[in-house]
């Protein structure tokens, strides 16, 4: 727990303004010349971990610009307040404007006491429509929220931010990153592996096994309307190394869509749709524990290149290399079975683009350098979205963790070649190979995934009315003068042909809906 607030009777942001600070056992607290440090979390490197010691006596800056971990750093020094955040999401840091200063928070609610909790509407519309660039913003006028990889200087009523990541200078290899971020993360700690059967935990589970860790694993089972071909996959996988495989049932709940988590901040932390599991007491032993994490392949599909941009043969025209631009504008229309002219007219008009209108009011400072439009600037911005999104907790006290999406490894990624991942028979190719090379498994060349698309349809057929009601009663609706006549139809498409434009929206409305109903007239029936 953090907060900081302006002492009473302060003069109105005064450079000898002071600051009062409430923490409890989790945040390490230390004053040093007439300054207050506050160290929350975890950062390392490949010479071991950053304690708050080292980062007092050195700019924390160079130390911090290519740590992996989740951490936040806040420096207080009379009315200035320096925070450092750490890319991964491992705890939200909130803060507001005051008549006398800012007041400053991990819990969104700290924030709000005594203040009217307005909906932010242009949250609502960045939410809905999936926008990239929105992770600074919070659902409530007023409030904002420090962007992970940024050193924030709150100073004289003004808010600044300078990226604070760069690549990693090492010599190691992307698994060599994994490695050490498993080793950090996992000590004196149980470890349980989501294994889905997928490339990216595969990798984690391979890695586990490579550093002798000690892990259980747990597996989903599929519903009855999905394929249970991973299941075969986990099971070989933990029979052929002896792993203890725990198999957990799963019900799709009805009337309470989006309500899966009772830590939440934004959201982002709602699910699409209740689940709950069998009552495994294994499973529900380590949810309640702080000394249990989970490790899941989270994230894998945005670092590892699934889904490669359209707009790579920007890439190759900006460097002057035509031919190849072409040649990957062509791997892509075969990769992804779609038009190539569209592909060459959407290139062609992202290279020729002179301005940026369309860009957000935010941007990341670490994509300041990069031009929007390419397929690098799409990779990047993509992979920022994904550790800022991420929700935190698994539980009230076990961790949840994807290692994938520590900024040490993901990092040491991105800088490769992308053109690398192109290949029309496997997606990720450049990750499956350098995995295959260390481990030697052929089924990391598998490609296996349930359909997502047939379990949402069994959502929204589940939870038909309360969708409904939140289309044509929902505040967000209102708020935004949503086109409910269209929306409706939209649902009843979905609900009995396939998906069209709204699907995304629709989801997307429900579970902004479902945060402002649990938050707001949560408080107010309580």
């Amino acid at each position: 727990m953090i907060y900081i607030y302006p002492t009473k009777h302060s003069t109105p942001y005064d450079l000898e303004s002071s600051y009062t600070i409430e923490t409890n056992e989790a945040v390490e607290k230390m004053e040093f010349e007439n300054k207050t440090y506050l160290y929350y979390g975890l950062a390392f490197n490949e010479k071991g971990n950053v304690t708050l010691t080292q980062l007092i006596k050195k700019d924390p800056t160079l130390l911090l610009k290519d740590c992996g971990g989740v951490y936040v750093l806040i420096i207080i020094d009379c009315s200035i307040i320096t925070i450092y955040k750490s890319i991964y999401r491992g705890v939200d840091i909130f803060y507001r404007k005051g008549e006398a200063g800012f007041y400053i928070s991990d819990e969104i609610d700290s924030l709000m006491v005594g203040r009217s909790k307005n909906i932010n509407s242009v949250f609502c519309e960045c939410f809905l429509k999936g926008e990239v660039n929105s992770y600074n913003l919070t659902p409530f006028e007023g409030v904002l929220r420090i962007t992970g990889g940024t050193k924030t200087t709150l100073k004289n009523n003004h808010v600044s931010q300078v990226a604070m990541i760069t690549k990693v200078n090492s010599h190691s290899s992307v698994l060599e990153q994994l490695n050490m971020t498993l080793n950090h993360f996992t000590n004196k700690k149980k470890v349980g592996l989501y294994l889905s059967g997928g490339f990216d935990s595969k990798v984690i589970f391979h890695s586990l096994l490579k550093n002798k860790i000690d892990f259980e694993v747990f597996h989903f089972l599929p519903y009855d309307f999905e394929s249970d071909n991973e299941v075969k996959v986990v099971k070989n996988l933990c029979l052929s190394h002896k792993i203890h495989l725990n198999l957990l049932k799963r019900k799709l709940h009805d009337n309470d869509f989006g309500r899966a988590q009772d830590n939440i901040s934004t959201p982002y932390d709602l699910s699409f749709v209740k689940e709950s599991t069998n009552e495994n007491t294994i499973y529900k032993s380590y949810l309640d524990s702080d000394d249990y994490i989970f490790l899941n392949g989270h994230g894998g599909d945005s670092v590892f290149v699934q889904n490669p941009s359209r707009k790579v043969g920007v890439d190759y025209m900006l460097q002057g290399e035509p031919w190849n631009a072409m040649k990957k504008m062509i791997q892509f229309s075969t990769l992804k079975s779609c038009s190539l002219s569209g592909v060459l007219k959407d290139n062609v008009r992202s290279y020729f683009k002179t301005n940026h209108k369309n860009r957000n009011d935010f941007e990341h400072p670490w994509l300041e350098t990069f031009r929007p439009g390419t397929a690098r600037y799409e990779h990047l911005s993509h992979i920022l979205y994904m550790t800022e999104t991420t929700p935190i907790l698994e539980s009230n006290k076990s961790q949840m963790f994807s290692p994938i999406l520590s900024p040490n490894l993901f990092m040491k990624f991105v800088v490769e070649d992308y053109g690398r991942n192109f290949n029309n028979i496997h997606d990720r190719v450049y990750m499956r190979d350098i995995a295959y090379q260390a481990y030697y498994d052929h089924s990391l060349y598998d490609i296996t995934k349930r359909s997502s698309s047939v379990f949402v349809f069994h959502a929204f057929r589940a939870n038909k009315d309360f969708i409904l009601r939140t289309i044509n009663e929902g505040s967000v609706a209102n708020l935004l003068s949503l086109d409910k006549s269209n929306l409706t139809k939209s649902l009843n498409y979905n609900l009995t042909v396939g998906f069209d434009e709204n699907t995304d929206l629709i989801i997307n409305l429900h579970r902004i809906q479902c945060f402002y109903d649990l938050i707001i007239d949560g408080e107010a029936n309580a």
